[in-house]
């Protein structure tokens, strides 16, 4: 009875987690992802297939229970008991100290973590995008913006290069970039004259597109941190 239950409520958390997914790829999509469609289809079938399993694995796992369960009994019935008994100990005043301990370590912590933060250590370094970042600082210095400088610490937003009259963002993933993401460059600091996008994997064609329309200069920077104007925007920068 209980393993229905708990199967029943993982595959419910699935489903709505799938479908929650599922819906976001639909904002992408009509955002202008191309990849978002598809996205939302997968996750749509994921979701469905989740909602409807709990019916036939219930049924698979009382099978399954019911084959199980009755020499398991008979097993257990066989084993001799002791006749001596353990007494456990009383851990009373042990709880206690258990829910004081944890908040003594919270406290002594003083970033907001806690014990959690003793227990996984520092975070983990970030990743070194500092050959391509310097790629594209020099870039802009070299093409109108000779105040771009490095940001330190980046931006919340995920900017990188900040001139006087220009904001700039470096990626180094290994997918090609997505509509979403020249679309937060420009909204971020939109007064700016100019936004422009350097990527080390390139743009899918509706972001490039895209960019040309809203004014995002994108480039492309290559193995041997050459960087190559890849829209209309950008050649009017580095022709």
């Amino acid at each position: 009875m209980y393993l229905k239950q708990f199967l029943r409520l993982v595959l419910g958390a699935m489903g709505t987690f799938f479908a929650l997914l599922s819906v976001y790829a639909v904002v992408t999509a009509v955002q202008g992802d191309d990849s978002g469609a598809t996205a939302a289809v997968f996750f749509g079938i994921a979701a469905v297939v989740a909602f409807a399993l709990p019916t036939p694995v219930s049924w698979l796992a009382g099978k399954v229970v019911g084959v199980i369960a009755p020499p398991l009994r008979r097993a257990l019935a066989a084993v001799p008991r002791p006749r001596w008994k353990i007494r456990s100990p009383r851990f009373g005043s042990v709880r206690r100290a258990g829910g004081v301990l944890p908040a003594i370590l919270a406290a002594s912590t003083g970033d907001g973590i806690g014990l959690l933060s003793i227990v996984s250590g520092p975070d983990d370094p970030p990743a070194d995008w500092t050959p391509g970042e310097m790629a594209a600082e020099q870039h802009m210095r070299a093409h109108g913006f000779p105040d771009a400088r490095l940001t330190e610490p980046r931006f919340d937003e995920g900017v990188d290069i900040v001139a006087e009259t220009a904001v700039a963002r470096v990626t180094t993933q290994e997918q090609q970039v997505s509509v979403p993401m020249v679309r937060r460059l420009r909204d971020t600091l939109p007064d700016l004259a100019s936004h422009l996008f350097y990527s080390t994997a390139g743009y899918t064609k509706i972001t490039v597109a895209t960019a040309d329309k809203i004014g995002v200069s994108l480039f492309l920077i290559d193995a041997h941190r050459a960087v190559v104007p890849v829209n209309t925007h950008a050649r009017r920068i580095s022709p």
